[in-house]
């Protein structure tokens, strides 16, 4: 990602396309609410993928978020939760 000014607006090259400030924001917050929703998802069936630990911005933070939830959600949640590495 590069930065860079147009007229003092900030502006962001990602590939061949240019972003501003608001979409790259959105462009983030769209990412948590799907990781959140792959965390939720996982721990419902008792799986941790490290993958969003090394691989997101957030180290994962929206990931767990999820994973929060759906343990907060279960009655009688899954006790055994296997972890899928990250090779990184």
């Amino acid at each position: 990602m590069i930065k860079y000014y147009i007229d003092g607006e900030t502006r962001y090259l990602i590939g061949s396309k240019s972003y501003t400030e608001s979409e790259l924001q959105a462009m983030r917050e769209e990412t948590a609410k799907k990781d959140e929703k792959a965390g939720y998802n996982d721990r419902r069936v008792g799986v941790y993928d490290k993958w969003y630990r090394y691989n997101r911005a957030d180290e994962g933070a929206a990931y767990d978020r999820g994973q929060r939830k759906a343990v907060d959600s279960m009655r009688y949640g899954v006790t055994a939760v296997v972890i899928i590495e990250c090779s990184h």
